[in-house]
């Protein structure tokens, strides 16, 4: 049977041969899209949403939603993407792929032209107008800044780097060094939360959270989070006068603390928890642990060496290895 349009050609579906059966199907598409880029980040903005990441894939489903077919119903094209860059390129190009009742296919040509406009995405504007959801506020049991804090910062801000890599609203907006310690303000809720979690889970510290009324947003109330975390202000090395005589700090642990006593040399363990109440007067804040060559060995006793100085001196204790490190406090070893 010839196909009923042109009288030539064989009929393969619907009484059409296959050049007449396509030429009666066309695809529709939008010629343009407008898309706004972030200057700063690269952003893209399509449609109504930014996006960071998988920019190309984000823009090929925009276009796929909105390739439709006329003549022939009941059927979807399957739409591939030649290689473009959303940041390079002005135009995308494509085929549509349709398949007919009878397993003909055929492939439709299209092109997209892109209209630039370059504009700071809400994400650039939040970091650049200081925009904050939270502060974390890092304090010392000591009432005042100190050196235990920066240890602290320093965690905290690598925490937040990596979270950077996963969030694009996640960011510090600033830091405040004040007497009494460090303010970090953060682009998002969460990442404080994650941040002082992981801070006081290693270490002896207390943690309070309260809320203040910053306005509305979107039609709901945008409260800012203050996240308080007070550390134990000793370190390993601190010189502490107690009630019942004076101890160097050995080891700080999240329950425990090691201290040991200038006079008999034996160790006491309290409560971390305690030590906040400073029922104690800070005598130094850190003395310095130095090596010592072991000369010799006696049951409990060993007698090291001052490399400074070569002078010889007998330490309780059981050490192992060629050398030991020990504290010095008041001529003796620790």
């Amino acid at each position: 049977m010839k196909c009923i349009i042109c009288g030539e050609k064989d009929s393969v579906e619907r009484g059409l041969c296959e050049d007449c059966l396509f030429k009666s199907v066309s695809i529709t598409f939008d010629a343009s899209e407008d898309i706004v880029i972030c200057p700063k980040c690269g952003g893209i903005k399509i449609g109504k949403r930014w996006h960071y990441r998988n920019k190309e894939h984000e823009m090929q489903k925009r276009i796929e939603s909105k390739v439709n077919l006329r003549g022939i119903d009941g059927k979807t094209a399957s739409v591939s993407f030649s290689d473009f860059d959303m940041a390079t390129d002005d135009r995308i190009e494509f085929e549509a792929e349709i398949e007919s009742s009878s397993g003909l296919k055929h492939t439709f040509p299209g092109e997209v032209h892109l209209k630039k406009l370059l504009n700071s995405c809400p994400e650039c504007n939040k970091k650049t107008g200081s925009y904050y959801e939270a502060i974390v506020q890092i304090r010392s049991s000591f009432g005042e800044y100190d050196s235990s804090i920066d240890e602290v910062v320093s965690e905290a801000i690598a925490i937040e780097n990596n979270l950077e890599k996963e969030h694009s609203n996640s960011f510090i907006s600033k830091i405040e060094k004040k007497p009494e310690g460090i303010d970090i303000y953060l682009g998002r809720k969460t990442d404080a939360a994650q941040i002082t979690k992981a801070i006081t889970d290693r270490r002896p510290s207390s943690l309070i959270v309260t809320k203040s009324l910053a306005g509305r947003r979107e039609g709901e109330d945008f409260n800012r989070y203050t996240y308080g975390i007070r550390i134990l202000g000793l370190t390993e090395g601190s010189v502490i006068s107690m009630k019942d005589g004076t101890y160097i700090v050995r080891a700080i642990h999240k329950e425990n603390t090691r201290l040991l006593n200038t006079e008999t040399g034996k160790e006491k363990i309290v409560k971390s928890e305690t030590l906040f109440r400073n029922d104690y007067r800070v005598v130094e804040r850190k003395i310095r642990k130095r090596k010592f060559i072991v000369v010799s060995r006696n049951g409990e006793e060993v007698e090291v060496m001052d490399p400074e100085n070569f002078v010889v001196s007998t330490v309780r204790g059981k050490f192992s290895g060629n050398e030991i490190e020990l504290y010095s406090y008041e001529g003796r070893l620790y």
